[in-house]
């Protein structure tokens, strides 16, 4: 597998990001914001954006939610299928510990993308 997050895998234009927001299935977990829908059109693989607010943290914090982010969906079955997917981080709730908190919900909402991508929807959203 390859192992850089390259820039054709990451979604850019504005339209992208506005056409994701308005039309796509969305799902959440305690943390995150997912929004997300196929996209026939693509020829490599799934297309990521990330959004992370400025009220999460200063940049530190906010740098290591977007790559925590990016390692995840690099390294899923997600890659694999013509996916567009925004996974928005709002702001951190209070948990003792962050990393392994961060970790845990970013690995339960990769699951329920997986889930819902390969054809084994539980409900309309996750």
């Amino acid at each position: 597998m390859n192992n850089k997050f390259s820039a054709h895998s990451r979604l850019k234009r504005k339209s992208d990001f506005l056409s994701l927001r308005d039309s796509a299935r969305k799902g959440q977990s305690r943390l995150f914001k997912a929004f997300y829908k196929p996209n026939p059109n693509l020829v490599v693989s799934s297309r990521l954006a990330i959004s992370v607010s400025a009220k999460s943290g200063n940049a530190v914090m906010r740098n290591l939610v977007k790559r925590l982010i990016r390692e995840k969906f690099r390294t899923s079955k997600i890659m694999s299928k013509n996916i567009d997917c925004l996974i928005a981080f709002d702001r951190f709730k209070k948990v003792s510990d962050f990393s392994h908190e961060l970790n845990k919900d970013i690995d339960a909402l990769i699951s329920k993308l997986e889930h819902e991508a390969f054809g084994h929807p539980t409900h309309k959203t996750l």
